[in-house]
């Protein structure tokens, strides 16, 4: 019988190899083997020595096997738009790609969240959805210019009903309502009076001058005082979109995934709307592996951040300010 042996840095070790070999390690949850543990796993398990920089070529190789590249991601776009909106009706996508045929644009606003959003009150704000706000279109685009949110503003109206009447958040805050000066002037209406200006209010219009009542649907200061006037509950005159029950019912559908894009079935043309990525400039360096976190956000539990101590007693949670340990 013969047997062939190969040398520990042998040429035919390549990168793409090994990281089929280590791919396991990968996955959508998992961050993977660093260069340096690849190292050690290809030289104990497969007795092959390479360096640094051969392990993290290694380490890309096994990425690409499990994830994809992005350019996989871009050409399955429209595959993945498409799947949307067979298993979940009634959603919205777009996609946009610029005079070169390059992508630009991509727009989502999920079936069951339009039609949550029918038991909203009528505001849009525009923010991260981190920020405990209802989800409800989502949109990637190249930059945040004038153009990219007309043409995000442009696609939300396609679907959102009543778009037209639509205003942004103002946020006000529950006062001394009590301090106020109330006079009625018949059943519903009542004129408020602070130290500097007058307020109309009618609370079976569920109006104030001051505009707050009519945006956020919750009475505040000026209605709040013309209610107690009458010795009324104020919270009667809460809109419903703001009851429990309307939000069980905002949430009572889900929104449901596309299963694998592989094995699905699409439209004949669905090659014709795939499109390659954007054109990047690439930056010098090593790329970076961590997402970059959004302001606000909170940081990892257990990351390794510089921990402060008292530089008085040596130990934390407070300064030398602060510090009320004896010194002996």
């Amino acid at each position: 019988m013969r047997y062939n042996t190969q040398k520990a840095n042998h040429r035919q070790a390549s990168a793409k190899l090994l990281g089929s070999l280590i791919s396991s390690n990968y996955g959508e949850k998992k961050e993977g083997l660093k260069p340096k543990q690849i190292i050690e796993q290809v030289g104990m398990l497969h007795g092959v020595h390479i360096n640094y920089k051969q392990a993290w070529r290694v380490r890309e190789e096994a990425q690409i096997l499990v994830r994809g590249t992005p350019e996989d991601s871009y050409y399955n776009l429209s595959r993945w738009l498409y799947k949307i909106t067979e298993t979940n009706p009634g959603s919205l996508t777009y996609q946009h790609v610029d005079a070169a045929g390059k992508f630009k644009y991509a727009f989502v606003a999920f079936g069951p969240s339009i039609r949550g959003f029918s038991l909203m009150r009528r505001v849009i704000a525009v923010d991260d959805g981190n920020y405990h706000l209802y989800p409800l279109a989502f949109a990637v685009v190249d930059a945040e210019n004038g153009a990219s949110w007309k043409w995000f503003f442009r696609g939300l109206s396609q679907k959102i009903p009543d778009a037209s009447d639509l205003v942004f958040k103002l946020v006000s805050r529950l006062g001394a309502a009590m301090l106020l000066n109330v006079y009625q002037v018949d059943r519903s209406e009542f004129e408020v009076k602070n130290e500097t200006m007058k307020f109309v209010v009618d609370l079976e219009k569920r109006h104030c001058t001051c505009n707050v009542f009519d945006i956020d649907k919750i009475p505040r200061i000026h209605a709040i005082a013309a209610a107690k006037h009458i010795k009324r509950d104020e919270n009667r005159f809460v809109d419903a979109s703001h009851l429990t029950e309307t939000w069980a019912k905002a949430y009572a559908e889900s929104i449901h995934p596309g299963g694998e894009l592989s094995t699905s079935t699409y439209p004949e043309n669905i090659d014709e709307l795939s499109c390659p990525p954007p054109a990047t400039k690439k930056k010098s360096g090593r790329p970076p592996t961590k997402r970059k976190r959004s302001v606000g956000e909170f940081g990892v539990p257990g990351s390794k951040s510089q921990s402060h101590k008292c530089s008085r007693c040596g130990t934390g949670g407070h300064n030398k300010i602060t510090c009320q340990r004896p010194i002996g």
